[in-house]
């Protein structure tokens, strides 16, 4: 399975590198090196966005969450945080 989302920097260069091809008008990066150190031939670059947008849902939705825990524990309604749960 091919990994695009490891650590931050990897994730500032993939927008970097999605931004270029979008830009040049570029639909397959020629050679493609994922997080694991895997490499492809002529990966789409839709994959890529693909996964890249499906990162941003998920970073999407635990930003709302902590925003909700954070009015509770402000609020005083939510001492207990074994209580907490992440989507």
């Amino acid at each position: 399975m091919k990994k695009y989302y490891q650590n931050p920097s990897n994730r500032q260069a993939l927008q970097e590198a999605v931004e270029f091809m979008n830009d040049a008008g570029l639909t397959q990066f020629p050679r493609f090196k994922d997080s694991d150190g895997a490499f492809y031939v002529d990966h789409p670059l839709i994959d890529v966005v693909n996964a890249y947008r499906a990162i941003g849902v998920r970073r999407s939705s635990l930003i709302a969450a902590e925003g909700q825990y954070a009015a509770h524990i402000i609020a005083g309604t939510l001492t207990d945080l074994t209580e907490v749960t992440w989507p």
